[in-house]
């Protein structure tokens, strides 16, 4: 390979870096906002966004307590969460995080959870082994809860019991 090809090739490399760089930060990447929980003030949620090379945004949140223990984190494609999917420069992607985070101003609690067999248009569907008696002795026990909307159809609800944050189920709506 010759000096020049070498030359024009890092160049080349550095300027598609830079546009990617530049993507990124049009599309809302390395933003990262923090919320207590209402229903559970010794518990903060943080909503961030991460960006790779190619410009996808992915966006994490992440539960922890006042010990910094992290109690659930997940990640989602921006592109596939309702609230996040349609940013654009009248409503950046912090505004639609912030959106996301305001379930977090909720005191919900498992007590408003509906019966185990919803058999609603758009029912709650309890997480995945949870059995009928462990579903009703939390909606008895009315633990906190937090739903966030976790995809273009549907919320996902925690109960924060015993100090940890357990997955309850996913609620659905309309898409």
């Amino acid at each position: 390979m010759t000096r020049k090809f070498r030359i024009f090739a890092l160049v080349s490399g550095l300027i598609a870096a830079g546009t990617a760089a530049q993507a990124q930060g049009d599309a809302g990447c390395g933003i990262r906002l923090d919320r207590v929980w209402a229903g559970a003030p010794e518990i903060t949620a943080t909503a961030e966004t991460r960006c790779d090379l190619a410009g996808h945004v992915m966006a994490r949140l992440s539960f922890v307590n006042h010990a910094g223990e992290i109690l659930d984190e997940t990640s989602y494609p921006t592109d596939q969460v309702m609230s996040l999917a349609w940013v654009d420069a009248e409503f950046p992607m912090e505004s639609a995080l912030d959106d996301w985070l305001d379930a977090l101003s909720s005191t919900d609690t498992t007590a408003n959870l509906p019966y185990y067999q919803d058999d609603s248009e758009f029912p709650f569907l309890p997480a995945e082994g949870m059995s009928r008696e462990a579903y009703d002795n939390l909606r008895a026990s009315a633990a906190p809860m937090v739903c966030y909307v976790q995809g273009m159809e549907s919320q996902r609800c925690l109960a924060l019991v015993d100090g940890a944050l357990i997955e309850v189920g996913l609620q659905t709506f309309p898409g």
